[in-house]
């Protein structure tokens, strides 16, 4: 049951007062015609049942956040309406990741950068072996930091880029 202050048409949501619960829907509804007298702290005020309407939403993109509640006076009931607002999901930093997740981190240009190198530099060639290799790639290992830290310096990955690697986050 919602709330409403009958001159202004107000709603809002509250808990109903402990000394109206047991009342009838329609007692509640009625308040003013229905107690006689009307308590004065019930006064300009009644409850009336509420329609929920929860809009159709992308859960990837959007969520439900808030309501609109609008009174209908001629029916003495409340429409309450989930508002749909934009959702970006969290971003997930991943330090420990399978060698498949590791090597989509790279795009296509950097990834064939660093096997065309791993050709002619043992260093690039050991650190991407190590990676096609390994069970799992952890982004906080030393040898993983040094290993893309040596693709900067060797210029198969900028900085930038590097630098958003090593946050693991998957596209």
């Amino acid at each position: 049951m919602i709330k409403i202050i009958i001159s202004t048409l107000t709603a809002s949501r509250e808990d109903l007062p402990v000394n109206l619960v047991g009342l009838s829907e329609y007692t509640l509804q009625n308040l003013q015609t229905e107690l006689n007298p009307v308590p004065a702290e019930f006064d300009d005020i009644e409850y009336w049942p509420e329609i929920t309407v929860t809009p159709t939403f992308d859960p990837l993109t959007q969520k439900l956040e808030g309501e609109t509640l609008t009174v209908n006076a001629n029916d003495k009931t409340v429409t309450a309406t989930a508002l749909v607002v934009a959702y970006t999901p969290p971003v997930v930093y991943l330090t420990s990741l399978s060698k498949t997740d590791f090597k989509a981190l790279f795009t296509p240009t950097e990834y064939r950068a660093i096997s065309v190198s791993a050709s002619t530099d043992d260093n690039v060639f050991q650190f991407w072996d190590m990676a096609q290799t390994a069970d799992f790639i952890d982004l906080e290992d030393a040898r993983t930091l040094g290993g893309l830290g040596y693709l900067v310096s060797v210029g198969v990955l900028t900085q930038t880029r590097h630098d958003v690697i090593i946050l693991g986050v998957l596209q």
